[in-house]
């Protein structure tokens, strides 16, 4: 298994950015992973809320699944899903306020397909694989919300 967490700052007061990121319809604007969303059963800050990842690669469609488990508002949300190419990725994101904006935690714990070879592919690319596209991500959260 997996782990992932890092904290960004974000130039923005905490309120802008907890709605930015509980809007379903607005994650494909600021994470890479998502070409779209399809069936959110409601914002992603109310638990049991679940929605459909739809991604596009290499020109094949792939999907994952993804519920929100728990939700502190606006402090902390907590996910599990199965996300194209990992068989399963728990997380949880936190927010803290500060002078010049809001901190941003993301903490993931995940599991990549490819059964026993999971972990050898995991430690060749997969945790520095999620790390581009989590900062890759931060760069375009950041673009849309300072903007």
């Amino acid at each position: 298994m997996g782990r992932y967490r890092k904290t960004f700052r974000i130039e923005a007061p905490l309120d802008q950015l907890w709605e930015l990121m509980n809007d379903p319809d607005r994650l494909p604007e600021w994470n890479r992973a998502f070409d779209r969303v399809d069936n959110a059963t409601g914002p992603l800050d109310e638990v049991g809320t679940t929605y459909t990842q739809v991604t596009r690669v290499a020109g094949i469609e792939l999907k994952g699944e993804w519920e929100i488990t728990a939700v502190e508002a606006p402090r902390s949300r907590e996910f599990q899903g199965s996300p194209p190419g990992m068989s399963y990725c728990t997380g949880r994101e936190l927010f803290e306020e500060s002078r010049s904006g809001t901190d941003y935690t993301v903490e993931m714990d995940y599991k990549l397909i490819g059964g026993p070879v999971a972990p050898l592919i995991d430690r060749i690319v997969g945790h520095s694989f999620l790390s581009r596209v989590v900062d890759g991500n931060i760069k375009t959260l950041r673009q849309v919300i300072e903007a």
